[in-house]
């Protein structure tokens, strides 16, 4: 995301000058523009005096368990510099690479002449290249590295590379297509950014069929701009996906927004809204679709199924679908909002569960109005930690169009202080009445039992149950190792601190989910871990401790 200048106002009070430089007793007889000269070289040479010390570390470990130095060091340096383990290694990585093939780009950052994020420029974009190959663009781009700004820097050396090695392109394109991906970066506002990297003829492929099917829209009336009608046209590939595992059932079959079902009246009635009642029972796949046969079509029981067929001919009425699964759940957008902000009493942000993109209150009541189906969070009120989840959920019914007409599971977040207080009616008036006017789905919510303590049940149980496991994904919310980034926890693996064969069992407090690299380094690279407090304290094979626990979940990791 490019930076909007137009954020800061060009044409307020300058800024006051700091009052408390340090060791600068004096401030106004000193040169401002020489002391930031002086200070950036000198953070270069600490840059290339700290890669060196990663080359010696490197130098003195040795390999261990099937780990090779590099993991082992990555290991280490990541959660001492407060990285995460892909930044870690990379960095292991480039020291390496400027050490044994661009040497004197390694001077240059030492010798304070180069900034070190030119030197990651040349030893990245070299790096598909020969030893040989790589010192040649070193030789052309290098004298002049220091005056260029960081794009013409890269710019100058990509043009090397393609001079020097031009037969290397396809070698190079054909390594880069193994490469591809697709990446999501998150903002503020509830708004974020799709990135996907892929062999041009298939991004013009993508971009073409978007581009005319926003056209035919726009053709046939629709008021949102090109561009918008270019990303709904994704959006609705993968909804339609979501809802029936083929994503262009919804062009052919639905209606807009009839996955919502018709829209409700929330009048606060005691009758049930249509679609109130869930799954029955509380087993682990009963926070799913309802149990209503193949032609429920849906998650929630409103798919095209309920939808008139658009023609006569029996034969061309919508085929039977099923939304697709993981682990035997259907594919659904998670998200979470506490029991205040959706009963209209408070506006918080909302938040994405598995990308951790908070949702502004607007965009959460839009969310919510086209149909969600919901269960509940018990919080301790003191750390902010899961105690309970129900195994269950509900359907709240529809309100209005939404633009998004995806399956959505919304949690529920409330304290077991609030639960209790709701419980024996003695909360704050205004929240019991609005209760009392709230859908039936949320009542019948609250009333639940608590359900948490049954988790334990099956202590000898290898591996876990379903639901308990489930449990700690989403208490834990990512790994709980060291430098874990806000990943799902759930595509990690699910550990025993106190190992199962020295008597661990499978209960909630001795199961943590963790990444495959760091389960290695606990079972083969001298790594320690250890039930400590509410979370784990891992130790390093220098002695250093890190402390670990599950999610905040009121200020996250």
């Amino acid at each position: 995301m490019e930076f909007d200048g137009s954020r800061w106002p060009d044409d307020g009070p300058l800024p006051e000058p700091p009052v408390d430089l340090p060791d600068d007793p004096e401030p106004e007889d000193v040169d401002a523009l020489e002391e930031i000269i002086r200070l950036d070289r000198g953070h270069n040479r600490l840059e290339g005096q700290r890669a060196r010390w990663i080359l010696q570390l490197l130098a003195t470990t040795t390999p261990t368990g099937g780990l090779t130095a590099r993991q082992l060091v990555a290991a280490e340096i990541g959660p001492a510099l407060g990285l995460g383990s892909g930044a870690a290694t990379t960095l292991v990585d480039i020291c390496v690479a400027l050490h044994t093939r661009l040497p004197a780009t390694l001077r240059a950052v030492c010798d304070d002449g180069l900034s070190w994020y030119k030197a990651i420029k040349l030893a990245e974009l070299t790096a598909p290249l020969t030893p040989e190959h790589a010192r040649l663009v070193e030789e052309q781009t290098l004298p002049k590295a220091a005056e260029r700004t960081p794009a013409q820097h890269a710019d100058a050396v990509r043009r090397a590379v393609a001079r020097i090695d031009p037969d290397g392109a396809d070698a190079r394109r054909k390594q880069a297509k193994r490469d591809v991906k697709l990446i999501r970066a998150h903002y503020d506002d509830g708004m974020g950014e799709l990135f996907a990297r892929l062999p041009s003829e298939q991004l013009d492929t993508i971009w073409t069929a978007a581009d005319m099917w926003a056209r035919a829209r726009k053709a046939d009336g629709d008021k949102r701009t090109l561009d918008q009608l270019r990303i709904a046209a994704l959006v609705q590939w993968a909804q339609s996906f979501l809802h029936h595992g083929d994503p262009s059932y919804c062009d052919r079959w639905c209606e807009p927004g009839s996955h919502g079902g018709p829209i409700t009246k929330t009048d606060g009635d005691d009758e049930p809204d249509d679609g109130d009642e869930g799954p029955d029972g509380d087993g682990p796949d009963d926070d799913g679709p309802d149990d209503n046969g193949p032609s429920d079509n849906g998650p929630d029981g409103d798919g095209p199924g309920d939808v008139e067929p658009t023609r006569d001919d029996a034969a061309d009425e919508p085929p039977a679908s099923a939304p697709p699964t993981r682990h035997g759940r259907p594919g659904m957008l998670h998200a979470i909002w506490d029991l205040t902000s959706l009963l209209g009493l408070t506006r918080h942000c909302g938040e994405l569960t598995d990308s951790g993109a908070t949702l502004p209150p607007d965009a959460m009541t839009e969310l919510v109005a086209g149909g969600v189906r919901i269960r509940r969070m018990l919080i301790d009120p003191h750390n902010r930690e899961l105690l309970d989840l129900t195994p269950r959920t509900w359907r709240l019914a529809r309100t209005q169009p939404t633009e998004l007409d995806a399956p959505v599971l919304l949690d529920v977040i409330l304290t077991t202080n609030q639960w209790r207080a709701i419980t024996d009616r003695s909360a704050d008036p205004q929240l019991l009445h609005a209760l009392a006017h709230a859908p039936q789905a949320v009542r019948d919510l609250l009333t639940h039992p608590w359900t948490a303590d049954h988790l334990d049940n099956t202590p000898d149980a290898y591996p876990p149950p379903a639901q308990l496991a489930e449990f700690i994904a989403i208490r834990d919310r990512h790994p709980t190792n060291p430098t874990a980034g806000p990943t799902a926890a759930s595509a990690a693996d699910l550990e025993h601190p106190i190992p199962t064969s020295q008597g661990g069992q499978s209960i909630k407090t001795n199961l943590t989910y963790q990444t495959r690299h760091w389960h290695r380094l606990k079972t083969h690279g001298g790594w320690t871990l250890q039930r400590h407090d509410r979370g784990w304290q891992w130790t390093s094979p220098h002695g250093r401790t890190y402390y670990t626990q599950p999610y905040d979940y009121r200020l996250g990791p």
